[in-house]
């Protein structure tokens, strides 16, 4: 009942970006009982919208309720959708980086993460995602106990990605690499 009072006027007075706002802050409150009101609601957002304000966005929040609620198959198809629904959408690498998170650390499947990552690198070479993506390789390297490459793919992270937060977590990932396996 509260979720219907407040609904309303995000629709209502809000238009089209109050309902997105509404949804986005639903996901983002990532509460496992409200994750099949969300995933619903995305579906209803994406057809009274007609696909056009923020859908690759929107089907990044139904993919995300889909994960918490461990539905991983429709979590992955619907971050599958972003490129159908915004073939030239804003979102389009966060889908890939999730989708390859779900194969990582969800279903521990690094082969597929490798290739899922590897495809945001190529597509997307110059985003905050590729930058992530560049680390959560290194993660499967690391993971492999591959500590040499591990280490030269956040090196080469540092260099090619010039966000302050990707070249932070590089160094102190090579730093505790170093300290825990290599420094012997």
């Amino acid at each position: 009942q509260a979720l219907r009072l407040t609904e309303e006027p995000a629709r209502q007075g809000g238009g089209e970006r109050g309902y997105y706002d509404f949804l986005q802050l639903l996901a983002d409150a990532k509460v496992q009982p409200l994750s099949r009101y969300v995933i619903d609601e995305c579906v209803h957002y994406l057809y009274q919208a007609g696909y056009s304000h923020e859908a690759d966005r929107v089907l990044i929040f139904r993919g995300d309720m889909f994960r918490l609620r461990k539905d991983y198959h429709n979590a992955i198809m619907s971050y599958a959708e972003a490129p159908l629904a915004a073939p030239q959408g804003k979102n389009l690498p966060l889908a890939l980086l999730r989708t390859g998170d779900i194969y990582f650390r969800d279903l521990k499947d690094n082969g597929m993460a490798r290739n899922v990552w590897s495809e945001l690198l190529d597509k997307y070479p110059a985003s905050l995602e590729a930058g992530r993506g560049s680390i959560f390789l290194a993660e499967i390297e690391e993971s492999e106990k591959n500590y040499g490459q591990a280490v030269t793919r956040l090196e080469e992270a540092v260099l090619r990605y010039p966000f302050p937060e990707i070249k932070a977590e590089c160094y102190a990932r090579i730093g505790r690499i170093y300290m825990d396996y290599l420094a012997s």
